[in-house]
This record gives C-alpha cells, structure tokens and sequence, in this order.
C-alpha cells in the first residue's frame, strides 16, 4: 500500500506543530502524526498520542475511514486552554483544535494530483457549530461557565485557588 500525504504547519498555544495526513490510494485519510516544535516535552508526547489514536480509528474504520474523520473533527473542534492564537477563523485554542482544523482542511482539499508529501499553510475555512448562547459546541453538553467558576470557588479553599 502507497501512501500519499500532505503536513500543515499551524500555531497553537503550545509552539509551531507539523500535522501529517497520510492517505490511501483511494484518497481516503489512513494515519495522522502530530508532531510539536517542543520536542522531548510532554506536550510532544501528548501531540504524538492525539496523532497514535486517531491513526488506529481511521485504520479501524475500514472504508468509512472519511466518515470517521468527519467525526474526530467535531470532536475535537473547539476544545480549549488557557490561552489561544490568531482572532477569527484563523484561531487556534488547543493543539486538539489546530489537529482538527488540519483534518477538515485535508478533507476538503481536492487536488489530489500530487502523490509527494508537501507543507501548506493552513487557510482556515470552516466555521465553528455555535450554541444559541454564542458558544462553540463539539458534541459534548454545555456548561454556563458563571456556574461552574462559582461553584469552584465554593469547593476549594481559598489557598488553593
């Protein structure tokens, strides 16, 4: 089996990352690596974790390997840290998130004439799924965040906070 690839290099809050998308060749996405500018750290094993799982679904899912990684994206689209760069569509809140705007932009590419592994600039096109509150939504329940800050600062002790 050949397989054919495209790396996107995009920003996160936890340095420059390099994700790879390999493909089959039915053009069908097959393996992702996830690689971070912090190598040796734990956030580079993290990145190598992210990049292991979704390798073994899309291996896993037989021939809905795209459906597959439609799903992974709305899972983890939008998922965010304490810090986070670029403003509009080009914002990037996670390492998780920068994966799965790498995975929607590859999925959407359609040239599909080049079998070499190249590096291109991520162009965010896709829109964040918005709640009727104004927050993003990956699939998982919303949470009014003035509750949970509040009932955090009831559950812990002053010194811990």
């Amino acid at each position: 089996m050949v397989l054919s690839g495209r790396t996107y290099k995009v920003l996160t809050p936890v340095g420059e990352s390099f994700i790879t998308i390999n493909r089959d060749e039915n053009g069908h996405p097959m393996e992702v690596f996830a690689t971070i500018s912090k190598a040796g750290s734990h956030v580079g094993a993290d990145a190598e974790a992210i990049g292991r799982l979704i390798s073994l679904a899309l291996r896993s899912a037989g021939e809905d390997r795209s459906e597959v990684a439609r799903k992974i994206v709305a899972q983890l689209r939008g998922i965010g840290g304490a810090s986070q760069v670029g403003f509009g569509k080009d914002r990037v809140m996670s390492l998780g998130d920068a994966i799965a705007k790498a995975l929607a932009e590859d999925l959407a590419y359609t040239d599909g004439t080049s079998g070499q592994s190249q590096v291109l600039p991520l162009a965010l096109s896709e829109s964040s799924t918005q709640s009727p509150n104004g927050v993003a939504t990956n699939g998982h329940a919303n949470h009014d965040q003035t509750e949970t800050a509040s009932a955090n600062r009831n559950r812990y002790p002053k010194e811990i906070r």
